[in-house]
């Protein structure tokens, strides 16, 4: 299932001009539906213009005995790298049965807040026989325009006057959000 909660992320909250706030997301999972794929890596990248929250993410296995950075099968498992652009987990053991990794505590937060970033998470993962699984429709991110904190008014034509209405300009007006 693709992350959810990513469809309207403000630019308020980028990194380097905006509030730096992380917007939660929800629901990422993959399944493994041939057991034994064997061991290797688990790999979540962010899209361009996007990073992670480096704390607080989990691999929790739900329903097979697949055994993340030598925790036991079944437990969750914190990454064993981190960064703001890429999540990693190394499979230490082969499942015996199907089922689903669910990854909790993922968060994201724009970069900039011009220009508007979007774009799809990726998961990737491989085992010792080599990569069998590249999701990069794993959940859709999208930056949207921030609270309108000023507005510009211009003339958008002469002024006119009339002796019985009395005159008018007529003015355009443009917001800005950051």
């Amino acid at each position: 299932l693709p992350a959810t909660g990513g469809d309207q992320i403000s630019a308020d909250n980028n990194s380097a001009t905006g509030t730096g706030v992380y917007t939660n997301l929800s629901n990422l999972t993959i399944g493994e539906y041939n057991p034994g794929n064997g061991t290797g890596w688990i790999n979540i990248s962010a899209p361009a213009g996007f990073e992670f929250k480096t704390t607080g993410v989990q691999a929790v296995p739900d329903g097979n005995n697949i055994n993340l950075n030598g925790v036991g099968a079944g437990n969750p498992a914190t990454p064993n790298i981190i960064t703001s652009t890429y999540i990693n987990w190394t499979v230490t053991d082969q499942s015996s049965t199907v089922g689903n990794i669910n990854f909790t505590g993922l968060s994201v937060r724009p970069i900039a807040g011009i220009p508007l970033a979007q774009g799809e998470i990726n998961v990737s993962w491989q085992d010792a026989i080599g990569v069998w699984k590249w999701d990069n429709t794993s959940g859709a991110l999208t930056q949207i325009p921030g609270t309108v904190d000023s507005i510009a008014l211009t003339p958008s034509g002469p002024w006119v006057f009339n002796a019985d209405t009395g005159g008018y300009l007529n003015l355009s007006a443009s917001s800005f959000d950051q």
